[in-house]
């Protein structure tokens, strides 16, 4: 009786931690792909502002 508690400790904890690890996986890609828009976004206006000036 003792070790199938004790497995089922194990279950959850196993269960838990996998959920955390895609949870915090899921932030860092959210992050990233911020990130990642964000530094699109300045290219793209720096290479307008440099445009801009060329056609003056």
């Amino acid at each position: 009786m003792g070790g199938d508690y004790s497995d089922n400790l194990v279950l959850i904890s196993l269960t838990l931690s996998t959920f955390n690890n895609k949870s915090h996986n899921s932030c860092d890609e959210k992050i990233a792909n911020r990130n990642k828009k964000a530094t699109q976004r300045s290219l793209f206006r720096i290479e307008l502002f440099i445009y801009k000036a060329m056609m003056l």
